[in-house]
């Protein structure tokens, strides 16, 4: 860029120069050649008064003594011929006329007039008035034609030279103005070098610079996010892989041994069968609730539902109560009095999850021998939503109240049939709404979940 913008400008002022010199040496063209036709028009009003004098004479005799004597003296010292034309028929000349002879000028005025040997000569041709006689005045244009060529060939000089300055001025400032962006080159090489997309372009120097250099840092942070998740994705992606991998093997491996002992033994009694078809389609509804958990799972890990919006929340937990009791119908769902809550911003497939589970661990840890009590409540604090859900079953030892949220966990002496994912759930929910969950003991004993969440982010 520096190269090119030395070059341009050299180009520019070439131009510039050139144009000024071209007009320039017209304009000085035009005055010689003014001043020329001037100075012919006062001579040949002369060399017409002097014939006019001896007009009598050339008419008679053309003696050479006294148009020659009168015009001769009005020519000493000077560069300037004269002609005298009488009935169209030259009857004098003198002065530095050329050898080859010039041809007679066409009409009275100003003319240009060329002999054989290419030189420009001017005439001016003044007719006398009364008479059939003209007196014409000629000088050589060689000295102002000289002086013009001299003019162009020093413009051109000049341009030459101003083109070579300016060029080299150009590229001295070039490379000062440029300093900031090769600034800016030397980071993108960074950043397609080393591939890190944390590193960012200082914002200085001149408006345009800056300008590009925040431009450039925008898109960086871009590309930084998407960078971001794009191995959020990846990784959420593999994790599923390998939980499927690791959670589908035993119940696949359940459900072939059952399937392959009803067909290998068709001798098996009916209650036999009964047994083994139940264990079959037990193993198959857990293997549709790990799937659907690992989908979820997966789901969130990748960047969520993509249904944010405005919700009402406590529509979602009343619909979300009237369900689990539904799927429990043994267990009594509470909702205890608390604050009232206002519209929530999130993701309506995500809370339903988070509570959902919420309920669903609630009930299948709560209270063994009777039937247990779930209790819901809700409490706001500025632009937080905590979400309480207590049981009244036997809780969870201080030391299993972070390692309950971990994917597959199962507490020992746990409630089976659960696939392990449902509070890693609560927690990856809780996380893309901006706030977490925590285990603590409930007030009745059991185990307490405490959720917050930001009302106005999801």
């Amino acid at each position: 860029m520096r190269f090119r913008v030395a070059i341009a400008s050299g180009f520019v002022v070439a131009a510039v120069i050139v144009a000024t010199g071209v007009v320039l040496v017209r304009e000085s063209a035009r005055s010689d050649r003014i001043a020329v036709d001037q100075r012919l028009e006062r001579q040949s009003s002369a060399f017409a008064l002097a014939a006019r004098l001896n007009l009598a004479p050339l008419r008679e005799a053309y003696p050479p003594g006294s148009v020659e004597g009168r015009a001769t003296s009005l020519l000493r010292g000077s560069d300037t011929a004269v002609r005298i034309y009488s009935e169209d028929r030259l009857v004098f000349e003198a002065g530095p006329l050329p050898p080859e002879g010039l041809p007679k000028a066409p009409r009275p005025g100003a003319r240009s007039l060329y002999p054989a040997s290419g030189v420009e000569w001017r005439s001016y041709t003044r007719p006398i008035p009364g008479t059939d006689t003209t007196a014409e005045a000629l000088t050589s244009l060689a000295p102002e034609n000289a002086r013009r060529d001299t003019l162009r060939r020093n413009v051109m000089l000049l341009a030459a030279g101003g083109m070579a300055v300016a060029a080299g001025l150009a590229a001295l400032a070039a490379g000062f103005v440029l300093r900031p962006l090769r600034h800016l080159r030397r980071a993108a090489d960074e950043v397609a070098g080393t591939r890190e997309l944390v590193y960012r372009v200082p914002t200085e120097g001149a408006s345009e610079v800056k300008s590009v250099s925040v431009a450039l840092n925008s898109m960086l942070d871009r590309l930084q996010e998407a960078s971001i998740e794009r191995e959020r994705a990846t990784d959420a992606t593999r994790r599923f892989v390998a939980d499927a991998g690791h959670e589908l093997r035993t119940p696949l491996a359940t459900l072939g041994a059952t399937l392959e002992l009803l067909v290998n033994h068709p001798e098996l009694s009916g209650p036999e069968r009964d047994a083994a078809l139940a264990d079959a389609l037990a193993e198959e509804r857990r293997l549709a609730a790990l799937t659907d958990a690992l989908q979820t799972l997966a789901l969130g890990d990748g960047g969520g539902f993509g249904d944010e919006r405005e919700i009402d929340f406590e529509d979602l937990v009343r619909t979300a109560l009237a369900s689990a009791s539904l799927r429990h119908p043994e267990a009594t769902f509470r909702r205890t009095p608390g604050d009232p809550v206002g519209p929530v911003t999130g993701s309506p497939s995500g809370l339903r999850t988070l509570v959902d589970n919420l309920l669903e661990n609630a009930a299948r840890h709560g209270h063994a021998d009777e039937a247990p009590t779930i209790e819901v409540s809700l409490h706001t604090e500025g632009s937080t939503l905590r979400i309480e859900v207590d049981d009244d079953g036997p809780g969870i030892p201080p030391e299993e109240r972070e390692a309950v949220f971990e994917r597959f966990h199962r507490a020992p002496g746990g409630a089976g049939g659960g696939s392990g994912l449902g509070l890693a759930l609560v927690a990856q929910q809780a996380r893309r709404h901006g706030g977490r969950v925590r285990a603590v003991e409930s007030e009745r004993g059991g185990a307490r979940f405490e959720v917050t969440i930001l009302t106005g982010a999801a």
